[in-house]
């Protein structure tokens, strides 16, 4: 089963829910956390998840 990741585990905000995070630091996690661990794979699916709801509703956070 793979991991759900609703907080994030480690780095600046660590703690902190991922619906929470500036939308540029989600962006970022997208695009240069490695998939090389399921949890980093999880990590990155739900920040790009979180992001992607963000440019659908133009609801991003500073």
């Amino acid at each position: 089963m793979d991991e759900l990741i609703s907080t994030m585990p480690y780095g600046k905000f660590k703690g902190q829910d991922i619906v929470s995070l500036p939308s540029a630091y989600l962006l970022w996690i997208a695009e240069n956390i490695g998939e090389n661990t399921p949890r980093n794979k999880a990590i990155c699916l739900a920040a790009d998840q979180e992001y992607q709801f963000r440019e659908k509703n133009d609801c991003h956070i500073n």
